[in-house]
This record gives structure tokens, sequence and C-alpha cells, in this order.
């Protein structure tokens, strides 16, 4: 973009904010569209949500199933026949840090978003994409796959 080689990108919000902060201090970015997002962000508090833009249950639908990966976007996994004990303190451990005011602090020192979820809310958007109607899934893959005219 800075050399003029495209004129937009889709990219995260942390992303921008870390490793092209002078740019975004600047204001050298026009955000059109909040993704992955259920709610605006009150800095961008006038910039839509892709949600708030579907006109009809099968748009909102689509959106949905392609947003959820953004909400559990860097998921932690430990090795297969971990002891549930262990498995239930790493979570703990890993919420705990999260809510870290020292921890927090450093994020956004980095701009970075720090916005976890446990397994179990993991665990749901899992079987909220397993529970995608199919035709939903095909709209999504077909977009994801139609030729350029």
């Amino acid at each position: 973009m800075q050399s003029g080689e495209l004129d937009g990108q889709m990219i995260g919000l942390s992303s921008v904010r870390s490793a092209q902060r002078d740019l975004w201090n600047r204001q050298a970015f026009r955000p059109l569209l909040q993704f992955g997002r259920s709610t605006r962000l009150k800095e961008l508090a006038d910039i839509p949500t892709g949600r708030e833009l579907a006109t009809d249950s099968e748009s909102a639908a689509l959106i949905e199933f392609a947003e959820l990966p953004f909400f559990m976007a860097l998921p932690f996994a430990a090795p297969p026949g971990l002891p549930a004990d262990r498995a239930r303190a790493l979570g703990e451990a890993f919420m705990t840090m999260c809510r870290d005011r020292a921890f927090i602090d450093d994020a956004q020192v980095l701009g970075i978003d720090v916005s976890p979820i446990d397994g179990a809310d993991v665990a749901k958007l899992i079987a909220r994409s397993i529970a995608t109607p199919k035709e939903i899934v095909a709209h999504y893959n077909a977009l994801g796959t139609s030729k350029r005219k």
C-alpha cells in the first residue's frame, strides 16, 4: 500500500497497531469494515461490522461462519493424553495471565489486543462451526474458489 502497488488490504487491528504503528498514528489507514467482531470497537465506533451489513438470514449465517475462526484466532493446545487436572491447571494459568495487569499493560504498549477466551468457549465455537448448515459451508467454499471474470 505504501508504494502504491495496492489500494487496500484485510489486516487485523492488532497487526496494524503493532507492526505499522506510525501509519496507524498518522491515520494513514481508512478502515471500511470490522470483521470478526460481534460489536463495534470503541475506537472504530463509526465503522460497521460485517454482521450489521448482512441483509438477510443467509448472509448473516455466512458471515457468522466466516468469522468463527477470528473468535479463537490463536488457540493453544496440549498433547493428547494430558491428564484432565493438568489441562485445567494450564487453562486456568493462561486465563490468569491474560487478566494480569502487567501483562495487559505490556500488550497495550505493543499495540496488541488481548481478548482471551477459555477452552470451554473454544469448544463452543468449534461446535457452532460443526453445526453450520451444509449449504452455508458450500456457499462459503464457493466464494473462496470462484474464478474472477
